[in-house]
């Protein structure tokens, strides 16, 4: 079912962007600087999320090693 879900959102895909192209729609440069600094953001918002889970998980092991001793 999930590669059935596959092809039918590349197929739309496709033909939506078919269509886009034959309207004569081209994404501006702004537009592509700013969906590139929105990924840069998201990208470090994520390395900060995973960098606080490692810090409270190295914690947690910390003081459950200091408990068994």
């Amino acid at each position: 079912m999930q590669s059935q879900d596959a092809e039918a959102f590349l197929r739309d895909y496709a033909e939506s962007h078919k269509k886009l192209s034959e309207l004569g729609f081209t994404p501006n440069s702004t537009s592509l600087k700013t969906t590139a600094k929105y990924r840069t953001i998201l990208a470090q918002e994520a390395v900060g999320v995973a960098l606080a889970a490692v810090v409270m998980s190295l914690g947690y092991l910390y003081e459950a090693h200091n408990r068994t001793k």
